[in-house]
């Protein structure tokens, strides 16, 4: 009987030992410095986000490419003479399109 009075009583000494949990838990001091750094920072006017501006396509930086799609147009041509120029001027819009497409 002895040993049942020494168990109830550190079973109820166990459960008032352990701490209420508050509602909330208070953050640490330096979580606490960043808020209020934060909170001073609201204050500061920020600027809104630039756009983007799309720049206009340039043959120049992208010769290899349209050489190659109007190398595929005249091959596709049958390889006939006399039309390259449209080959080319097909193969600019062509790269274009993909270029402008994936900004």
């Amino acid at each position: 009987m002895a040993e049942e009075r020494k168990t109830r009583t550190l079973s109820k000494a166990a459960g008032a030992a352990a701490p209420k949990r508050s509602a909330r838990a208070k953050a640490p001091a330096a979580v606490r410095a960043g808020q209020e750094a934060q909170a001073g920072a609201a204050m500061v006017r920020k600027t809104a986000p630039r756009r983007r501006t799309a720049r206009p396509f340039d043959p120049a930086l992208h010769h290899e490419e349209i050489a190659r799609e109007a190398y595929l147009l005249w091959l596709s041509r049958g390889g006939a003479h006399g039309r390259d120029e449209e080959d080319w001027h097909k193969a600019v819009d062509i790269v274009q399109a993909r270029h402008t497409a994936t900004r």
